[in-house]
């Protein structure tokens, strides 16, 4: 992959690779061999689902390294290895180092700057759905745009699609349109309701399309029949925003203002809502190679759904915004997340993470650490008492849980699996079960604890 090759080995872009007038198909040539090469060294990898969310590694993209504006729409990743990042100041495409930027300035097609959705088809063309500029269309003939010239009704493009049959699908402010030739064609869903835009649509293998609307609930196109999908089958939103298909071939839906919803059977069942309405709005949903569901919320930052529970990383926590907008995966298992405020974030897996407190630690520093018999991981903080680490799990020891203090100086595993623990204000020897202090003989005015050493006979 273009982007993650340039990224992990430091390849600047005016290097022969990219350098302008080196030809296209050499070019891609080597950047096939070097995706050849990159693969043999280092298999594509994923994020561990096993790890918690705040512990992968978090990149930020914005307008100080050269991104056009901080809002993004829409972020994908074309078979060739370039990241395509849309927003409202003009489309983005990153190969790993520098953000080329295609504006009203430099592009004659482009209309408007306002990018709201991205989408590559089969035939590897990249169609970009604008507020204001209709659609622009990318392929090896160059630019081109589509307008009322062409079909459309509206000039604001939402959602884009393609069938089995290979048909693209499009949906625009004033409803679904479908690409005959080089026209749009309008396609009714109801008759005698008013005009209603579409803002989410999904392509089923048996040839189904799935079409969100934004006041009308859901459609499903089978054919000639078109089914309606709303209150009626427990679908209580009238307004879907995204929509899903697992790898099971369960549907998801992500509606305006009641959370989440899966299709079970011939009803839906709501998989999330929050009461505090924070993350009732699903902007964006992706399903990552390790079968990770990944929810973008409006309020509510990331979340994903995985082994049965939702886990949620917002600005509290250390996500850099509560708005994300898209999400996208990259060929290495990465995840592209654009927010409405902090620009482009990519979350990756690394071998190193941060923990503090946001990942559950009592405290931030950390004095002493000491790895027992069984596995386990003790961190001895200055101010929060101690923590133990089992896998994802981190239990905290403190004053109440039986320790003379929260400042832990020193820890030593003893006989018996025993774990010593000096303080401040002594010695404490936890057993397993509970907790022992140990009064330190003679005359010490302040029983700071930094060393401790057992005997073989026991004695501390």
């Amino acid at each position: 992959m273009l982007i993650d090759f340039v990224t992990r080995h430091g390849m600047a872009k005016n290097e022969k690779l990219l350098q302008p007038g080196y030809s296209r198909m050499t070019a891609r040539s080597v950047c096939f061999a070097f995706l050849l090469t990159w693969l043999v060294v280092a298999p594509a990898a994923a994020l561990n689902p096993d790890r918690r969310i705040t512990r992968y590694i978090l990149d930020a993209y914005g307008l100080e390294r050269g991104l056009p504006q901080n809002t993004v729409n829409s972020v994908i990743q074309t078979r060739d290895g370039y990241l395509w990042v849309g927003t409202q100041e003009g489309l983005a495409r990153f190969d790993g180092v520098n953000f080329e930027l295609f504006t009203t300035k430099n592009t004659p097609v482009f209309t408007s700057n306002f990018i709201q959705v991205l989408f590559q088809d089969c035939e590897e063309r990249l169609w970009v759905g604008t507020n204001g500029g209709g659609v622009y269309l990318k392929d090896r003939k160059g630019w081109r745009r589509y307008d009322q010239k062409q079909g459309l009704g509206s000039s604001v493009v939402m959602a884009f699609c393609q069938d089995h049959q290979g048909r693209i699908w499009l949906g625009a402010e004033d409803g679904l349109y479908y690409l005959e030739g080089e026209r749009f064609l309008r396609k009714e869903l109801s008759v005698g309701e008013k005009t209603f835009g579409v803002r989410a649509l999904l392509a089923d293998p048996m040839g189904g399309l799935w079409v969100g609307t934004y006041g009308q609930g859901l459609y499903y196109i089978q054919g000639d029949k078109i089914f309606r999908h709303d209150r009626t089958q427990g679908l209580v939103d009238d307004v879907i925003i995204s929509l899903l298909k697992d790898a099971s071939g369960r549907i998801w839906a992500g509606t305006y203002s009641s959370g989440l919803f899966y299709l079970d059977g011939d009803r839906w069942r709501q998989a999330w809502s929050d009461s505090g309405q924070e993350t009732n709005r699903i902007m964006a949903l992706h399903r990552d190679r390790q079968g990770s569901l990944w929810l973008g919320t409006y309020g509510g930052g990331l979340a994903r759904y995985s082994r049965g529970r939702f886990e949620f990383w917002n600005e509290q926590s250390g996500f850099p915004s509560n708005i994300v907008m898209s999400i996208a995966e990259d060929q290495e298992g990465n995840l592209w997340i654009g927010t409405l405020t902090a620009g482009l974030i990519q979350l990756r897996d690394g071998k190193f993470f941060t923990l503090g407190q946001r990942e559950g630690l009592a405290a931030e520093v950390v004095m002493t650490i000491r790895e027992d018999s069984t596995g386990a991981l003790w961190l001895g903080t200055t101010s929060g008492g101690l923590n133990r680490i089992r896998g994802e799990e981190i239990t905290h020891f403190g004053k109440e849980q039986g320790l003379p203090s929260e400042q832990i100086l020193s820890l030593q595993e003893g006989q018996g699996g025993r774990l010593l623990v000096g303080t401040n204000t002594g010695l404490a020897i936890w057993d397993g079960q509970r907790w022992e202090t140990v009064s330190i003989p003679g005359r010490v005015k302040t029983p700071l604890v930094f060393t401790i050493l057992e005997q073989e006979d026991g004695s501390i």
